[in-house]
């Protein structure tokens, strides 16, 4: 869907409010406490010498799992901080921020564990990303990070990436990596999923809010979805292929996928969205190469990713933080800290 799309003003701000009602105090107290349960529960399988244990099958897509796993992450921790800059009103751009610091921070457990698995530096995990294995995934996030309404990037990334596949996929996630004992990415997910939730009930508030506003919004809304299935299925469809590779696969990529679907179904017609012609949107996606082979070959057509500045390699695998993305001091300036406002 290459024309412009409408844009949504909401009239009375004051309808969407934050559902988990966060404030730099509470948020503080909540990842502490997240983080210092994440480092107790996977503590005791940080020895290096739990890897080497690991099915070799199983470890040649543990790398790129985790790869893309930080691609999207980085990347969301950008789009939200974009969406925090476009934002029409202060609690709106709130909840954008604090998500931006959550996605940050799991970006920054994917690279950890990528260090783990002996990833030495982000030329390597660039090839990975490039990859004809990864074509879609990596088109799909390149293209969220380039919309330019507040509005439309949560719908399109929280309402319904991560209110389909996000609440499917890691769960999911949780357990492959269990039971094909990857304990580390097993609670790396696990720790994960916990913000996601929060994400998905921002977005949903923040759709209520807009149906409430005017009903004729939900047009709008019906665009939106069009264009994120449109440009995101192949890459959540090809993502997902790569379950039904691991040496003890967790249900099907089929079965992945249904379930995401009917859950972001049920929440999106709460609202009155009707679902677009899906196997018109995803034709083709069948033919996405999803194999070792493809993660190992790079695409002749592939765009580096949009923070590299031209160098592969360069950018935030190996810098605190992307240039164009604020630092955590400057992004909670003037960030509600708990009193009144």
């Amino acid at each position: 869907m290459g024309a412009r799309l409408d844009t949504i003003t909401l009239k009375d701000p004051t309808r969407f409010e934050d559902p988990f009602k966060m404030n730099y105090n509470k948020y503080v107290k909540t990842q502490y406490e997240r983080v210092r349960l994440h480092e107790t529960v996977s503590g005791p399988h940080k020895d290096p010498r739990n890897d080497r244990d690991l099915d070799p099958e199983y470890r040649k897509y543990a790398i790129p799992m985790a790869a893309i796993s930080h691609y999207g992450e980085y990347s969301a921790s950008v789009y939200c901080q974009k969406a925090a800059h476009l934002s029409p009103f202060r609690a709106f751009r709130e909840a954008c921020l604090f998500q931006a610091m959550d996605e940050l921070r799991h970006s920054q457990m994917d690279w950890g564990r990528l260090k783990d698995l002996g990833v030495k530096d982000s030329y390597e995990v660039g090839k990975i990303w490039r990859s004809e294995g990864y074509c879609a995934v990596k088109d799909a996030f390149d293209w969220i990070v380039g919309l330019e309404d507040a509005f439309q990037i949560i719908f399109t990334a929280n309402f319904v990436i991560e209110g389909a596949g996000a609440v499917s996929y890691f769960p999911n996630m949780v357990k492959l990596a269990e039971q094909n004992g990857d304990h580390i990415f097993s609670v790396i997910n696990w720790t994960r999923f916990q913000d996601e939730v929060r994400h998905v009930a921002f977005a949903r508030a923040m759709v209520k809010a807009i149906v409430e506003d005017d009903e004729r919004n939900v047009k709008i809304l019906e665009q939106w979805q069009e264009a994120a299935f449109e440009n995101l299925g192949p890459g959540i469809g090809q993502v997902m292929g790569y379950q039904d590779l691991v040496p003890e696969p967790y249900l099907t990529s089929g079965e992945w996928m249904v379930a995401a679907l009917s859950h972001y179904a049920e929440h999106s017609m709460k609202h009155g969205l009707e679902l677009p012609d899906l196997d018109a949107l995803y034709e083709g996606a069948a033919d996405l190469p999803v194999s070792y082979e493809a993660l190992m070959t790079e695409r002749s057509d592939a765009s580096l990713s949009w923070w590299e500045d031209g160098t592969p390699g360069a950018g935030a695998l190996d810098q605190p933080s992307h240039k164009g993305a604020m630092r955590e001091s400057e992004a909670l300036e003037g960030v509600n800290h708990g009193g009144e406002h």
